[in-house]
């Protein structure tokens, strides 16, 4: 990319010159609308990109392929659990009592423990956290078989295109 001459010399100039500053505040006004020209047919490429990207995953199902090797590289279909909100199954309050509930069930038994975790998933502060499920934790206990209230595993499917190598 070519930038304006006045631009390549901007270091040199004083700011105490308007007429030199002038010529920077059109490099720079010539600058932002370069990028912002570059900026919309990047866009433009990526929804072409997305569309293609999701008629290839039709067709990979189609086909019952998970993999084409090309000479520029490689499609792999990738699938992946993620972890959503589920509000059927008890939703934010359901994960906030499963996470108060291992320490509570240390320190108070029986029936009581259930209304103590009850009231502090209802009534804690949790609105100092961020509402996001932590990834790689829901997927490290999917892994050993447990069981997370109030969360569901979503498979998000794409495709990953790789270079040849």
């Amino acid at each position: 990319m070519k930038l304006p001459k006045a631009w390549e010399s901007w270091r040199t100039i004083s700011e105490k010159d308007p007429k030199r500053l002038s010529k920077l505040v059109e490099a720079g006004i010539e600058l932002r609308n370069e990028r912002k020209a570059h900026e919309a047919t990047a866009e433009a490429l990526r929804k072409q990109e997305v569309a293609l990207v999701n008629h290839l995953i039709e067709n990979f199902d189609k086909a019952d392929l998970t993999e084409v090797k090309t000479r520029l590289g490689t499609g792999r279909l990738v699938r992946k659990d993620i972890p959503q909100m589920d509000e059927a199954t008890g939703g934010w309050e359901a994960v906030y009592g499963h996470i108060v509930s291992g320490p509570v069930h240390a320190m108070i038994d029986g029936p009581k423990a259930n209304r103590v975790i009850a009231a502090i998933a209802k009534g804690g502060s949790w609105e100092l956290l961020h509402k996001r499920l932590g990834e790689r934790a829901c997927q490290e206990r999917w892994a050993e078989k447990e069981q997370i209230p109030g969360v569901r595993a979503f498979t998000q499917v794409t495709i990953k295109l790789g270079d040849a190598e």
